[in-house]
């Protein structure tokens, strides 16, 4: 009887523990679809507002891909989640959104 009611206990342990679990899981996950949603409404609007305001003040502007905005935001808020934004931390992010207009530049002259 008293391996019965381990067995039992340990049933229950195991149970609650994988109940415990998925919840964290999924958890973790809708965070995660919710930022990268929050992200993306950043960066589109940002892209809108960027065009706006070319037109508004009445000069050429070459609007760059709503995907650039979207990396920047995206590096943006990874690194606003780990502490406190830096200089450098924009300077990094700047540097490497420059880097991936210029292989999105490439790879429209290639088409």
């Amino acid at each position: 009887m008293l391996v019965t009611v381990f067995i039992g206990l340990f049933g229950a342990l195991i149970g609650g523990a994988a109940s415990i679990g998925a919840v964290w899981i999924q958890s973790h996950y809708q965070t995660k679809r919710e930022r990268l949603r929050l992200v993306m409404d950043v960066a589109v609007e940002d892209h809108k507002s960027s065009i706006e305001l070319a037109k508004q003040s009445g000069r050429q502007f070459s609007a760059p891909p709503v995907t650039l905005y979207l990396h920047y935001h995206l590096e943006l808020i990874k690194v606003l989640e780990k502490g406190a934004l830096t200089p450098e931390d924009l300077r990094e992010i700047t540097s490497k959104n420059k880097e991936l207009n210029k292989a999105i530049e490439t790879l429209q002259d290639v088409d």
